[in-house]
C-alpha cells in the first residue's frame, strides 16, 4: 500500500547548537542528512538565512543526498530562527516593509525550488499586534495591497473614501490625520484678510466643500511622505477593511463575517482577531496575486516559481507574544485555509503545530471542528510533538502516552475533514537525544491513521504493548498487583505474608519461600 503521510524531523538550528555540534548544521546540505540519520527519509530543514542557498557547492551536495534517496522540506526564515527583526512582513502596509518583504520572498522560493525543496513554510504572521502599533513608531508611507502607494489606492476609491474618511472619529482621531473644522476655520480666516466680514449659506457651503479639498491633498500628501508617527498603518488596515466590506471580499465575508462593519465600534475593538486576520490575509494575498493591480503590474508573480519548481507553499501558525496571544494579526489555521483557497494555484496550504496554537490561545480540537467537510485538505504539514502551550518546547511524544493518543484523535478528525495525505514533522527539541522514540509513536499513529482506526478502537498495539511484548506487560501488571499494599506493610494488625494464594499452597509443600519468588513470574 502506498503510503498517504511521510514521516519527518527538523534538521535544528546552527545558531542554537552547541560548538562541538555546529559541524552538523553548518549549511543547507548538513541539515538535510539529519533526518537520515534518525530513521527516516524526509527533514524539514530550518533556514536560518536566505544567504544558506549560496552554500559553495550546493547543488552537487544536494544531488547526492538526493541520490540516497534523502528529500526535504524547507522551514522559512522567522523571528524564532534568531535575530532582532522579523524577515518576512507580508502583512504590512509600510512601503520599505512590502517591497524588502516580496523581494526576500521571491529569492527564498527561488533558492528552495532550485535545490528540489518539496514545500517551503512561512509564519504567515509574526508582526507587531495590531493592538499595539499605537505605540509604534511608523512611516507614513504606506502601500496597498499590491504594494502600490496608497494615494493610488485612494484616488482610485476617491468616489466614496475620503467622505469616509472625515466621518469616522476613529481615523479622525489618529495623530496627524486632519479634522475638517481646522480647514474650514483657516479658510475662514483667509476669507476674512481678504475683506469679508458676513458668511452667507452659499459661502459656508463653498467653504465646506474647499475645505474637503485640502483636506484630501493633505492626506494624498501624507500617506506618502516619510513623516513619522504612531501606527500609521492603522491607517491602511482601516481603510482596507472598509474596501474589502464594501467589495463582499470572500476574505472579509469568512474571516470577518458578513454582516460586520468596521464603522461598528464594539466590532472594530473587541473583535480584532477577526476582521484584523481578514486585512492581513488580503495584504498577503497581495503578495501573490500581483497581477490583479488595477494599474498595471508592479511586483513579480511568485505563483511562478511555485509552478515551475512543483514547490508548495504552506503558511503557519507563528509563536506568539506573550500577553497578546489572541491578537496576533494572522494566527488561525482556518483563517489560512480560507487564504489558500483564495489563491488561484494548487500549491498552497496550510500546517498546524499544536505547540503553537495552543501558544497562541487557539485549542486545536476546536478549530477542526470549525473546518468546513472537506477543506482540511488544505493541511499540508503538521507540526507534531508533546502538545503545550509553552514555546518553544518541540518535546518528544512519549510511547503510549496521553500526549501520543491527543494527537491521533486530532489527526484522525482532520483526516475525517479532507486531510487524506500530508507530512507528518516531529520538531526536535535539543539534549542529547532529541528524538527519543518519537519517530516510532509517529509511525504508529500513521499505520493506524492509514486503517482508518477511531480512537476508541485502538489495539494496545497503538501504544507499544503489541502481540510480542503482551507477555512483558502482564508480568509487569502481575508485579504491581501484587506489590499493591506494600506501602501499608508494618501498619496493620493482620499477620503479613510475603507469598500469594498460590504461594501459600507450595510452602505447604515443602518449597522455600526464595524458590517461590524465583518462580511465580515465569
Amino acid at each position: 500500500m502506498n503510503k498517504q503521510y511521510t514521516i519527518g524531523v527538523s534538521s535544528g538550528l546552527f545558531g542554537a547548537a552547541q560548538p562541538e555540534e555546529r559541524i552538523a548544521y553548518a549549511g543547507i546540505s548538513q541539515k538535510a542528512f539529519y533526518g537520515a540519520l534518525k530513521g527516516v527519509e524526509f527533514t524539514q530543514i530550518d533556514l536560518e538565512s536566505v544567504t544558506e542557498f549560496k552554500e559553495p557547492g550546493l547543488q552537487e551536495k544536494i544531488k547526492r543526498l538526493k541520490q540516497l534517496g534523502i528529500r526535504f522540506g524547507i522551514h522559512g526564515e522567522s523571528y524564532a530562527m534568531g535575530g532582532r527583526e522579523v524577515p518576512l512582513r507580508l502583512d504590512s502596509a509600510i512601503m520599505d516593509d512590502y517591497k524588502r518583504s516580496h523581494e526576500r520572498l521571491l529569492d527564498s522560493l527561488k533558492g528552495a525550488g532550485e535545490i528540489g525543496a518539496e514545500y517551503f513554510l512561512l509564519h504567515a504572521s509574526e508582526s507587531l499586534p495590531f493592538l499595539l502599533l499605537w505605540r509604534e513608531f511608523q512611516p507614513f508611507d504606506l502601500v496597498d495591497i499590491w504594494g502600490r502607494p496608497f494615494k493610488d489606492f485612494l484616488e482610485q476609491e476617491k468616489d466614496w473614501v475620503f467622505d469616509w474618511i472625515l466621518n469616522q472619529d476613529f481615523i479622525k482621531n489618529m495623530r496627524d490625520i486632519p479634522d475638517m473644522g481646522y480647514f474650514k476655520q483657516r479658510i475662514m480666516e483667509r476669507m476674512m484678510l481678504q475683506g469679508k466680514k458676513e458668511f452667507s449659506e452659499k459661502d459656508l457651503k463653498d467653504i465646506e466643500l474647499k475645505a474637503k479639498e485640502e483636506v484630501k491633498e493633505h492626506i494624498m500628501r501624507l500617506v506618502s511622505s516619510n513623516t513619522q508617527t504612531y501606527g500609521a498603518e492603522r491607517l491602511a488596515y482601516y481603510i482596507t477593511a472598509k474596501w474589502m466590506e464594501r467589495n463582499k471580499d470572500p476574505l472579509w465575508i469568512n474571516i470577518a463575517g458578513e454582516n460586520n462593519t468596521i464603522e461598528d465600534k464594539e466590532f472594530r475593538e473587541k473583535h480584532e482577531d477577526k476582521w484584523v486576520p481578514a486585512v492581513a490575509s488580503k495584504y498577503i494575498w497581495g503578495h501573490f496575486n500581483p497581477e490583479t493591480c488595477p494599474s498595471g503590474q508592479i511586483y513579480d508573480d511568485p505563483k511562478q516559481l511555485l509552478e515551475i519548481y512543483k514547490l508548495y507553499f504552506v503558511f503557519e501558525t507563528g509563536m506568539a507574544m506573550k500577553g497578546y496571544e489572541k491578537l496576533m494579526r494572522l494566527s488561525r489555521p482556518l483563517h489560512m485555509i480560507y487564504l489558500s483557497k483564495q489563491i488561484p494555484s494548487k500549491y498552497f496550504g496550510v500546517t498546524m503545530d499544536f505547540e503553537h496554537m495552543l501558544g497562541a490561545d487557539i485549542d486545536p480540537e476546536q478549530e477542526i471542528k470549525e473546518i468546513p467537510d472537506g477543506m482540511a485538505s488544505f493541511v499540508k504539514v503538521l507540526h507534531l510533538g508533546w502538545p503545550i502551550s509553552l514555546q518553544p518546547a518541540h518535546m518528544p511524544i512519549p510511547a503510549g502516552s496521553d500526549q501520543q493518543l491527543y494527537i491521533y484523535k486530532r489527526l484522525y478528525e482532520l483526516r475525517k475533514k479532507g486531510f487524506k495525505s500530508g507530512y507528518l514533522i516531529f520538531e526536535r527539541g535539543g539534549g542529547k537525544d532529541p528524538i527519543q522514540k518519537s519517530i516510532g509513536v509517529l509511525r504508529k499513529i500513521v499505520e493506524y491513521l492509514e486503517k482508518d482506526t477511531p480512537p476508541d478502537k485502538l489495539p494496545d498495539d497503538f501504544f507499544g504493548v503489541g502481540e510480542t511484548s503482551m507477555h512483558s506487560f502482564r508480568r509487569q501488571w502481575n508485579i504491581v498487583f501484587e506489590h499493591a499494599f506494600d506501602p501499608l506493610k508494618g501498619l496493620i494488625t493482620h499477620p503479613e505474608e510475603e507469598h500469594t494464594f498460590l504461594g501459600k499452597a507450595a510452602l505447604g509443600r515443602g518449597k522455600r519461600p526464595e524458590e517461590w519468588k524465583k518462580e511465580e513470574l515465569r
